[in-house]
């Protein structure tokens, strides 16, 4: 089974959980702690914000979308203070307003920040990219 995911997500490896709530809370979690900066999209999901608080890590969010005001908050946190991880958490597809997130833009500032996006792809999942989701359809699966 995880060698078929694998292979349909051209992903080395994979994770399972039991619902997209333990998913986004357990992965969040485990990978920020106190030491790091999450910047998440206002309009993210409530599984996200509950992982954001369970990680204990500094948390700041930005307006829904907004590439622009997203890099100034960025390059101003990174000035006070140096922190040993930077994630970005966005959803492919806002279920709420049914609208996708930049996830080009994204992608180019976390390049260039040494950023780490978390994105959700549960709404976009088995509808876009031959089912592979947002990321696989805009061939951004490996950022």
């Amino acid at each position: 089974m995880k060698e078929k995911v694998c292979s349909f997500f051209d992903s080395e490896e994979a994770l399972f959980f039991s619902s997209g709530y333990q998913a986004n809370t357990g992965v969040i979690a485990c990978l920020a702690g106190q030491e790091d900066l999450i910047l998440a999209d206002e309009k993210v999901h409530a599984s996200m914000k509950d992982g954001i608080k369970l990680s204990q890590a500094n948390c700041f969010f930005f307006k829904h979308n907004d590439t622009r005001q997203f890099e100034k908050k960025l390059i101003r946190l990174k000035e006070k203070k140096d922190y040993r991880s930077i994630f970005i958490l966005l959803e492919s597809l806002y279920s709420m307003d049914g609208d996708f997130c930049d996830l080009e833009g994204f992608c180019r500032i976390s390049r260039n920040y040494g950023a780490y996006i978390i994105l959700d792809e549960a709404h976009s999942t088995c509808t876009y990219g031959k089912g592979r989701g947002l990321a696989r359809e805009l061939k951004l699966h490996n950022d």
